[in-house]
């Protein structure tokens, strides 16, 4: 007997081949008809300046924009949020030309105070549950919820951020 994948699945593994990650992070290429010029002037097309607090309105404006930094070779960038997500991915790329084209490499991953805060909390509420008489269990339990919504929180957003990305770039 032969186990095969239904085709949503064998395309969705194709394209980035790590959908299936226990950790928040995520990485993948973009294949894109643009030269390396043009994609690089693409990206910063859609970049806005950084602002450290930004007033948070939801709008439709705000699915192809991004905060950070791109360069001639790469980016580190953001997507510009119009409501809270502390778990929304920081995106890193490098952009190579390819031939006619350009290939785009971008990995995704959680701020690196958002993992700390994280790991603060979990500590914390593990040095409380077993000093106040609790058991290992509750602990068990207090990383489960933290873990789920942390995960919830950056595919959820991984996801869009990509998406948004493969049309900037109009992936192939």
């Amino acid at each position: 007997m032969v186990l095969v994948a239904p085709p949503l699945a064998q395309e969705r593994l194709g394209r980035s081949g790590c959908d299936v990650n226990p950790l928040p992070i995520h990485r993948f290429e973009i294949t894109s008809p643009l030269k390396r010029q043009d994609a690089v002037a693409a990206l910063g097309a859609h970049l806005v300046q950084t602002n450290f607090f930004r007033l948070r309105i939801p709008n439709s404006a705000n699915d192809k924009r991004f905060q950070g930094v791109v360069t001639d070779t790469g980016f580190s960038i953001s997507r510009v949020l119009g409501y809270n997500n502390v778990f929304a991915p920081q995106s890193a790329g490098t952009i190579q030309g390819a031939g006619i084209g350009s290939q785009i490499g971008v990995t995704m991953k959680p701020h690196l105070l958002v993992v700390a805060f994280y790991l603060a909390v979990l500590a914390f509420g593990a040095i409380g549950i077993i000093v106040g008489g609790g058991d290992f269990g509750m602990v068990a339990l207090v990383a489960l919820i933290l873990y789920v919504l942390v995960m919830f929180g950056f595919w959820f957003e991984a996801n869009k951020q990509e998406r948004t990305l493969r049309e900037i770039f109009r992936a192939l």
